[in-house]
């Protein structure tokens, strides 16, 4: 992406995140239309769809102009490729993607904005309908990148956006449909990436979470794992030749594993663990699913430590 193009970018980015954000706090704050989804009508449900429909179309214009050079650098690349050459994208909700695009005779432009189209609706969807949802986080969400990422994450950026709507859908939700919603959405992030299948087993774990002694024996189980990683994926390998070519191609693919500064990066998790460590009495008792969260940002903080020793943790 040449000079003339990155400022081009970044100043648009800024200007949608301003955008974006202005009419987050008009419509959530001031009008109040739709504050409150889970207790909404028809006519809120409809304004919030409308609203992060325009904004997810604005970022999603960004995904053309941040370049679509081919150079095999990095997966964005790789998709790009495999697109115009017809090629497996070892995703089959990309692949169905793909085959989608270029049957209604779509070409690359198209196939990256309806990529990164589908990560960003779908991401902001699960944020609105979350019940602790208000505008300084949702500035923080625009701000962190979040958009940005999902225009490179191709494959990753589906699954984790279909993933985070299951997991707010699992955790502040009971109804069925709602749960039928969730289901519906782990199998399409699994559809988009095989490591989704995981979430099950998170969402599982962090249910159970409200016992004590089961948290106990998790976290336990947690820093077994951290300090021993290295053990557990040798043993794994001895049975599964194909799990230790797949994690032999990642360290050496040009990265020579991790490296220490990565884990730098995010800090945000790990003050946010500690902070929830720290005040988990007081929050326990104002945020009944305290547990969840807290859960879900000591794995999140443990594996982005890990990624020292494999960036792709």
């Amino acid at each position: 992406m040449d000079n003339i193009t990155a400022s081009l970018v970044f100043t648009l980015y800024v200007s949608f995140v301003l955008f974006a954000y202005l009419g987050y706090v008009f419509l959530f704050s001031h009008i109040g239309l739709v504050t409150r989804l889970s207790s909404g009508s028809y006519l809120q449900f409809i304004t919030a769809l409308i609203f992060i429909l325009l904004v997810s179309v604005l970022f999603s214009y960004l995904a053309i102009l941040v370049g679509n050079e081919i150079d095999g650098s990095m997966d964005r690349s790789r998709y790009l490729d495999r697109f115009l050459n017809q090629g497996r994208m070892r995703s089959y909700g990309l692949d169905f993607l793909a085959s989608t695009v270029r049957g209604y005779g779509g070409g690359k432009d198209s196939f990256l904005f309806i990529a990164s189209f589908v990560s960003i609706f779908i991401f902001q969807l699960a944020f609105i309908l979350s019940r602790y949802a208000n505008s300084y986080g949702y500035l923080i969400l625009l701000l962190s990148g979040i958009p940005l990422t999902f225009f490179y994450l191709l494959k990753q950026g589906p699954a984790i956006a279909f993933s985070t709507l299951a997991i707010i859908l699992f955790i502040e939700s009971s109804g069925w449909l709602r749960r039928l919603v969730a289901i519906i959405s782990i199998i399409f992030s699994i559809l988009f990436h095989l490591t989704a299948i995981v979430v099950p087993i998170v969402l599982l774990t962090a249910f159970l979470m409200k016992y004590t002694h089961v948290r106990i024996v998790v976290y336990a189980t947690l820093i077994i794992f951290f300090i021993f990683v290295d053990s557990f994926i040798s043993i794994v390998a001895l049975y599964s030749p194909t799990f230790a070519i797949f994690v032999e191609s990642y360290i050496t693919r040009g990265f020579n594993g991790g490296y220490f500064f990565a884990i730098f990066k995010y800090l945000p998790f790990y003050i946010l663990s500690g902070y929830l460590f720290l005040k988990r009495v007081k929050l326990r008792e104002r945020f009944r699913n305290f547990d969840y969260y807290f859960f879900l940002s000591v794995i999140i903080s443990l594996f982005c430590i890990l990624s020292y020793k494999m960036y792709w943790f």
